[in-house]
């Protein structure tokens, strides 16, 4: 994987998103669980990234992603991801999470049914 990489996310937050990517072909947008960060799933992405761009976030206030004083949730989280899969001019993706990514990855998918292929 490469090393890690940041966007600035748009207002009204503006935070910063740190991620990974590896590999090309349709993309894998990869969400680590609680008190983990996109370096969580180094061993999975080699086995991916011939057939997959693969892209680890780290979820805000995880990482080294942005890390303010709010309240977090699900909703704060799933809009991070919005925010990121649009800087990153994602469209249909798969996504996986492990823990809270995969809590995040549902809501986003409920969400945005139309933006998730699998």
């Amino acid at each position: 994987m490469t090393s890690k990489q940041f966007l600035t996310l748009s207002p009204p937050h503006a935070y910063h998103a740190a991620y990974q990517e590896a590999g090309t072909g349709s993309p894998i947008v990869l969400l680590h669980g609680f008190m983990g960060d996109s370096s969580n799933w180094q061993f999975l992405v080699p086995l991916l990234q011939s057939r997959h761009r693969c892209i680890s976030l780290d979820l805000l206030g995880f990482g080294d992603s942005s890390k303010p004083k709010i309240r977090y949730d699900i909703a704060q989280q799933v809009e991070f991801l919005d925010q990121a899969i649009a800087a990153l001019g994602l469209e249909n993706f798969a996504i996986v999470g492990h823990s809270l990514g995969g809590w995040v990855a549902s809501a986003y998918a409920i969400a945005h049914p139309d933006r998730v292929r699998a």
